[in-house]
């Protein structure tokens, strides 16, 4: 459950956590933010089909990437030398998938 969701019961009620802290019922109704929803999805279908919406590789999935388990660190590797210690889950336009094993 995420957070402001403080219990469940099994006909749909939720016990939520409103901004200001103050308990309350309610039921999840996606119906009404539907058509909210059918706007977004065509929207990120347009970008993937335009090319402005593109996959990256993590840092983590990365060739030019090594972890160093001592340090608990990954330290890009790439031949640009820019980036040096990063996160798992950074990224960067030179990134290349490992291969499967």
């Amino acid at each position: 459950m995420n957070d402001r969701i403080t219990g469940k019961l099994q006909d749909g009620t939720v016990f939520v956590r409103s901004e200001t802290g103050n308990e309350g019922v309610g039921h999840f109704t996606t119906q009404r933010r539907l058509p909210e929803i059918i706007i977004k999805l065509a929207k990120l279908e347009d970008k993937i089909e335009n090319g402005e919406l593109v996959e990256v590789i993590r840092c983590k999935n990365c060739v030019f990437c090594k972890y160093n388990e001592s340090s608990g660190f990954y330290k890009c590797t790439t031949t640009k030398g820019r980036f040096g210690v990063v996160k798992a889950d950074d990224f960067c336009s030179f990134g290349e998938r490992k291969k499967s094993k």
